[in-house]
């Protein structure tokens, strides 16, 4: 006997268990992502201009990046999953978005032209139509941690992409 109704929600994940997460997750507001982001731009610069990176390197980059940021241990490791997973997610959407205009505008002008779109065209583009139809990217994260977190991400995403961009090339 069941004593909660669940929904079905995303990917087989039911919305009471998206809802039992959501209240063990502590919310995201602009102060909190404003330390995050503050921090990750300093452990970023600090590891930017080192020639060699060492694990010493990476270890003092992270006290002095939380130092000047003011933000906790606690808040670097909760925000940067969430913040590096989101990124993630929008840089790969980004990705795809931008194939699927650049494959539409290429076969707009063949199409105007009187040519006709070979199957592989066609293939690609109702792969990139699919891979990009809802539900988004972001609908996971959205359950998990709530609308209002994904909207002070929303607010803040410029930022974040170009971070994250710059973390992967320093860890590379």
């Amino acid at each position: 006997m069941k004593l909660v109704t669940q929904d079905a929600g995303v990917d087989g994940v039911e919305t009471a268990d998206f809802r039992t997460l959501r209240m063990s997750t502590p919310g995201l507001d602009e102060a909190a992502l404003g330390r995050f982001l503050a921090y990750q731009r300093a452990y970023v610069e600090l590891l930017e201009q080192a020639a060699v990176r060492t694990s010493e390197l990476v270890a003092e980059a992270h006290a002095r990046a939380l130092a000047a940021s003011g933000a906790t241990l606690d808040e670097v490791g909760r925000l940067g999953a969430l913040c590096t997973d989101y990124a993630g997610r929008r840089s790969v959407e980004r990705t795809l978005e931008g194939k699927r205009a650049e494959l539409a505008a290429r076969l707009d002008a063949l199409r105007a032209g009187g040519g006709h779109p070979s199957p592989k065209e066609l293939e690609l583009e109702q792969k990139l139509t699919e891979e990009l139809r809802p539900p988004g990217a972001l609908e996971k994260l959205a359950a998990r941690h709530g609308e209002t977190a994904i909207s002070v991400l929303r607010g803040h995403e410029e930022a974040l992409l170009e971070l994250h961009r710059r973390q992967l090339r320093v860890h590379l």
